[in-house]
């Protein structure tokens, strides 16, 4: 019972999750300009194949996986079980990562991007949200993959989306920075001073 409780719980936040952003896929697509806009094949040339083929990997274990997981049995040889209590956590973090990610997507407009970029014209947002964090769109992937272990009670679906992610992280967040300091300079350099990478700076 649980399983599919918590498991339709997971399924509706992931939709959520996805609405959340599309205010702002809308508004650059309207916005950005022609040479800015990359292909896939040309993201995967950007990114590199290994982060490409990380980003792939969570997305199967983070947005497909879990349909076998909740309307399935093949996977439950690796089940596991946890209080209910966590599973209600579960979807409270789940819910501020929505909260979150719309946040940052909102905060961000169209300076956004879904490969590491620089687009012509584009500032340095700082304000809203950003002021107290510089990646919140990747804490927001966090407390996904942390909802996912809590609501998804499997070693394979629950942990899996998590690990992924924490790696797409770790890979592509020195890159951003890099681009970051290239473009920005000192004035990135004093932001890093003030806001942290994905918890606040008190």
């Amino acid at each position: 019972m649980e399983k599919t409780v918590f498991g339709v719980i997971y399924l509706v936040c992931m939709v959520a999750a996805y609405l959340a952003r599309v205010p702002s896929l809308i508004l650059v697509s309207k916005t950005m300009k022609k040479e800015d806009r990359k292909s896939v094949r040309q993201k995967f040339k950007t990114e590199g194949m290994l982060l490409g083929l990380l980003m792939v990997a969570w997305y199967l274990a983070a947005c497909v996986l879990p349909f076998f997981y909740i309307f399935g049995s093949s996977l439950d040889f690796a089940n596991y079980h946890l209080p209910s209590s966590l599973g209600v956590m579960g979807s409270i973090l789940f819910l501020l990562a929505i909260v979150l990610l719309f946040k940052a997507h909102s905060d961000l407009g169209r300076a956004w991007s879904s490969t590491v970029q620089i687009q012509q014209e584009q500032p340095l947002v700082t304000n809203g949200i950003y002021k107290f964090i510089r990646h919140p769109i990747y804490a927001a992937h966090i407390l996904w993959g942390i909802a996912g272990v809590l609501l998804l009670h499997n070693w394979i679906v629950g942990w899996s989306g998590l690990v992924l992610f924490v790696l797409v992280y770790l890979v592509r967040v020195p890159n951003e920075e890099k681009l970051m300091l290239d473009k920005f300079g000192d004035d990135y350099l004093e932001y890093m001073q003030t806001a942290g990478k994905i918890i606040p700076k008190f």
